[in-house]
């Protein structure tokens, strides 16, 4: 009869984050994170600007993108 996943005792009463970094590690998040910044940044300098308007590029941090790609996890 099936049991079900064997995770440690720790992960019974986790928080969700806690069963997303068995599957997606901190280096993972890193490396988005830097891929995602030089996209955005190479876009950013191809981008048509106006005269006089000032425009400003923000950049997206690990934890940020935890945060997003665990909500598009959630809403399924």
């Amino acid at each position: 009869h099936y049991q079900g996943p064997n995770l440690p005792f720790e992960f019974s009463h986790g928080e969700p984050i806690r069963y997303l970094s068995l599957f997606l590690d901190d280096s993972f998040f890193e490396r988005l994170c830097q891929n995602t910044n030089q996209y955005a940044k190479r876009k950013f300098d191809e981008m048509v600007k106006e005269p006089g308007k000032q425009y400003t590029m923000f950049q997206t941090t690990p934890k940020k993108l935890k945060v997003v790609i665990g909500a598009l996890i959630f809403m399924g």
